[in-house]
């Protein structure tokens, strides 16, 4: 039977959770099943957080960056509203942790939470594994200053 396995852990946090703000986004995940280069990272980002890049809206080239110590990531816009990171490990060393940064990204204006979801699958010749969770992210309205 195949089945997806459930990840280990993976939080979305904005650097600024004020609604209607283009921040900066980090995704911090544990993998279950250890990755190698050419796997791959998915993340569905909630339709109501735009994809907001700073010259063309609909450009499918993002900042995107690992945390992570040979850890090094390639990103690009699969649909209106994924992510696909592919992972390049720049050592033998194969962390089962990963932190991927996305700039340039407006928070979502009417609603207070909202649901990040992750699915990784593994770039095996032999076996194919897929693991997926998911994070909220809570809103704060804006101040109205006068």
């Amino acid at each position: 039977m195949n089945q997806t396995a459930a990840i280990s852990y993976f939080k979305a946090t904005p650097t600024s959770s004020i609604v209607n703000q283009v921040t900066l986004y980090s995704f911090d995940i544990n993998f279950l099943i250890k990755h190698f280069s050419g796997d791959r990272v998915l993340i569905k980002f909630p339709t109501e957080v735009i994809f907001y890049i700073k010259q063309v809206q609909i450009s499918s080239v993002f900042d995107c960056a690992s945390l992570t110590t040979n850890l090094t990531i390639s990103c690009s816009k699969i649909n209106s509203e994924t992510m696909q990171f592919i992972l390049n490990y720049n050592s033998s060393i194969y962390s089962n942790q990963a932190t991927i940064t996305v700039q340039n990204f407006t928070n979502n204006w009417y609603s207070s939470t909202r649901t990040f979801t992750v699915q990784t699958t593994t770039n095996d010749t032999s076996f194919y594994y897929q693991e997926e969770g998911s994070s909220i992210v809570n809103y704060l309205p804006a101040k109205i200053l006068c």
